[in-house]
């Protein structure tokens, strides 16, 4: 897993923050169009949509969601 990356990720101001798709990419360490696939399947949490067609990923979830495991295959 990337606990490098998940541990500088969050500060306790930032874990409600909202990150575009390309931060989460960035996280879990796969492509934008991974992560898609991954919100279509239901793996990810839930994005949150913030105008009609913009979704973003509150970053305590995505990080949450690292340290549950779900990556380490």
């Amino acid at each position: 897993m990337r606990k490098e990356r998940m541990n500088s990720a969050v500060s306790d101001h930032e874990a409600d923050r909202l990150v575009p798709v390309e931060t989460v990419a960035e996280l879990l360490g796969v492509s934008t169009r991974t992560v898609w696939r991954m919100r279509d399947s239901g793996e990810l949490p839930r994005p949150i949509r913030v105008s009609r067609s913009l979704l973003r990923w509150r970053l305590s979830e995505i990080v949450r969601y690292m340290r549950s495991g779900a990556m380490s295959a």
